[in-house]
């Protein structure tokens, strides 16, 4: 890390987390929290960024809530000690990418200090296709310092089809004070089309053997993840329709997984910066990272957002069929206040076709 990067990630470091917080560690999610959403288009939420971080399996196998003070330093702890760290996230959900900004800052300063290079920071918001791109700001950021804004227009970031750039401002900046090398984690927009068309079929049988897609996730994952998508279509679309739509979400997952897995071997270790459901471990990216490479240490951290009606931490531990945490963090967040997305999707189905 150069001496001005360096003195800029610890000022950010510093800024970070000066968040407002209560003498005590908080197992309840503050009323502020639950009641002062960010609203889309609108003002930033008036709770401070973190409102309660779960470890969903602490000593004795049960939940705790970690002193807010602290919490930073602990999952940067608990980091150290992975081979891949998966971060998630709610894309529009702007608290979920300041604070991964602050936790990269604190990753890179521990690791600044124990003399360890950088790992390979792997991107689901960065294509197949923009791998050339990325290269190329890499190469001159190495000679002459580059800034986020020109990492968003080397990858044309406003047609990119992700939320304003803005939101990932935080986290973009933090890796690159840090100097950590970016890799595209995603493919391209054509390769998950064909998927979502034709199942795992259409893919080449190598390819899909290399990325371990001629194993099936088994019949409680492969549930869940249907009931997932029937979900978030809002009912509308029948389950027998998006099978190849789970087909090629375990694309995706499995080739996050691999990209994680090469970066690994080029780098330090490897981080994932994903949606929640890529990182999930019950059948997300770390389902494959395990068949990949079983003795690697991998620690997974949700992002979710506080409800209004629920003020219980330890309640926000999403859990599989068999009762595990899909998570070993959690952290709990202001929601985005947003329009229903089912009632738009309603209204596109009723509506006349032309």
């Amino acid at each position: 890390m150069t001496t001005s990067r360096a003195c800029l990630a610890a000022l950010a470091l510093v800024a970070a987390l000066a968040w407002p917080l209560s003498a005590d560690a908080q197992a309840d999610v503050s009323e502020i929290c639950r009641t002062s959403p960010h609203r889309t288009g609108g003002a930033a939420s008036e709770a401070p960024d973190i409102c309660a971080v779960i470890e969903t399996a602490a000593a004795g196998g049960n939940a705790r809530a970690l002193d807010l003070r602290t919490a930073i330093d602990e999952l940067a702890t608990a980091a150290d000690r992975a081979d891949f760290v998966l971060l998630g996230e709610i894309h529009d959900n702007p608290s979920h990418h300041r604070v991964r900004g602050q936790l990269i800052l604190a990753m890179a300063a521990r690791r600044e200090k124990a003399k360890r290079p950088p790992p390979g920071l792997v991107l689901e918001h960065v294509r197949a296709d923009q791998a050339l791109a990325l290269a190329g700001f890499r190469a001159v950021d190495k000679v002459q310092r580059r800034t986020v804004d020109d990492l968003f227009k080397a990858l044309d970031w406003g047609k990119s089809g992700w939320p304003d750039a803005e939101l990932f401002r935080p986290m973009l900046s933090a890796a690159l004070d840090a100097e950590w090398p970016l890799v595209h984690g995603n493919l391209t927009r054509e390769a998950i089309r064909s998927v979502a068309r034709g199942g795992i079929g259409a893919l080449d049988a190598d390819e899909a053997k290399r990325l371990g897609l001629d194993v099936g996730l088994g019949d409680a994952a492969q549930k869940d993840l249907l009931d997932q998508l029937v979900e978030s279509h809002c009912g509308l679309v029948p389950r027998s329709a998006l099978a190849s739509l789970a087909d090629a979400q375990r694309y995706r997952d499995a080739h996050m997984a691999a990209q994680l897995g090469d970066a690994a071997k080029t780098y330090s270790g490897a981080v994932l910066l994903a949606g929640n459901g890529h990182v999930r471990a019950d059948r997300g990216v770390p389902w494959h990272l395990k068949r990949m490479a079983p003795d690697k240490r991998i620690l997974v951290v949700t992002f979710a957002q506080a409800s209004a009606e629920n003020a219980e931490s330890l309640s926000y531990v999403q859990r599989d069929s068999t009762g595990r945490p899909i998570a070993d963090y959690v952290v709990i967040t202001p929601r985005v206040e947003r329009p229903d997305p089912c009632e738009a999707m309603r209204k596109r189905f009723s509506a006349p076709k032309q």
